[in-house]
């Protein structure tokens, strides 16, 4: 490099910030490329981002030639991508209602140190005080040297963070925003992880159909504060530092997330306590994001789990649940290992998706006339 500059902002605001787009002014000739990211404005979006937040972001780089080295920290050769008996996990997002499922079962496996990863610990005493192996750490992965104590000895990552689609009743409060948490908040997880010393195996990332089709019906309506875009961020940093750093990494993308734990993320799911019936348990997985369906928060909990014991380097994949009996760990390592190639796409179930939908509403309705949803 022949000149670097770099100039980051930060600002303790009430008012928020718009978080803007970055776009790179790309200007080369034979010798010299030079790339430009604006600053970010900080005007508009009164009070969508409180708290903390990046304001300001301005750099710099130019580079002499045609070649360009940078080192990266690559896994030694042979290290296995499956979790090994004794091996250390960070469960990311414990505390939420998925990662509370991948931590109780992991726990019951008897064969790992399982670090909890949350925000508030004391929220989480009740169900994890009788979970053996498990230590709970206290961090928030938008706070990157939060992160290295619970990650620093982890062999593996399942990552279950994110927030909700839409910033209602001040859910996107104090800064927790979709790109603060599904695309940097992610990235913190997987750049902390993978630069601390020791075996890094496998990368499990908890994502949502729809990040690849967010530009159509009716993922353009999910993705209309940006939660989408925000993922697909996330997924890309993963992947690419899996790419520089030799580990493996599993990109798995939910539908509408059904069945209890109903405790956080306050949107139509966890308020009207919407449930399948025992007959819908049944796991269906699809490579890339061509999927249609609901997911039960038990079947992906199960589903991120296993992903832990795949050899395969890089896999992503759709999954939801359909009538039929729940999969053992084997049906599921099966499907897991019949996956085609990610890349593939389908055409949209648009009718499919419509009635899923109606049957949500109806059983949303039905739930509060029951009096389920006031039962305590």
């Amino acid at each position: 490099l022949s000149d670097f500059s770099m100039e980051v902002a930060f600002l303790p605001t009430t008012a928020g910030v718009e978080c803007g787009h970055l776009r790179p002014t790309w200007k080369a000739n034979e010798k010299t490329q030079v790339r430009t990211v604006r600053r970010v404005r900080t005007t508009g979006f009164a009070n969508w981002i409180s708290g903390t937040c990046l304001v300001g972001l301005c750099a710099q780089i130019k580079r002499k030639g045609s070649t360009h080295r940078r080192r990266v920290v690559r896994l030694a050769e042979g290290t296995p991508l499956t979790a090994q008996d004794g091996d250390t996990i960070a469960v990311v997002g414990a505390g939420g209602n998925v990662g509370r499922l991948v931590t109780q079962r992991l726990c019951s496996m008897g064969k790992f140190q399982v670090n909890g990863v949350l925000r508030d610990k004391e929220r989480a005493r009740g169900w994890a005080s009788d979970q053996p192996g498990l230590t709970l750490f206290e961090a928030d992965t938008r706070d990157a040297s939060a992160l290295d104590a619970p990650l620093r000895d982890a062999s593996a990552v399942v990552c279950t963070t994110g927030v909700p689609a839409f910033g209602i009743s001040g859910q996107w409060e104090k800064g927790n925003h979709p790109e603060t948490v599904d695309h940097f908040g992610v990235k913190n997880v997987a750049h902390i992880w993978s630069t601390a010393p020791g075996p890094k195996r496998r990368f499990a990332l908890m994502s949502s159909i729809g990040v690849t089709r967010r530009d159509g019906f009716p993922y353009s309506i999910l993705n209309g504060g940006g939660v989408l875009d925000a993922k697909a961020r996330g997924e890309a940093a993963v992947s690419e530092m899996a790419v520089q750093r030799g580990f493996g990494v599993t990109i798995v993308r939910p539908g509408q997330l059904f069945g209890g734990p109903y405790e956080n993320n306050r949107y139509l799911g966890t308020l009207f306590q919407l449930d399948k019936d025992s007959g819908t348990n049944a796991v269906m997985m699809e490579p890339g994001d061509t999927a249609v369906g609901d997911t039960l928060r038990s079947s992906l909990a199960g589903v991120l789990v296993r992903c832990l014991f795949t050899n395969q380097s890089q896999l992503e994949f759709s999954v939801v649940n359909d009538k039929g009996l729940p999969p053992s760990e084997e049906e599921i390592d099966q499907l897991l290992e019949n996956l085609a190639d990610p890349k593939g796409e389908a055409n949209e179930q648009l009718g499919k998706r419509l009635g899923l939908a109606q049957e949500t509403l109806g059983q949303a309705v039905k739930n509060v006339v029951s009096g389920k949803v006031f039962d305590e």
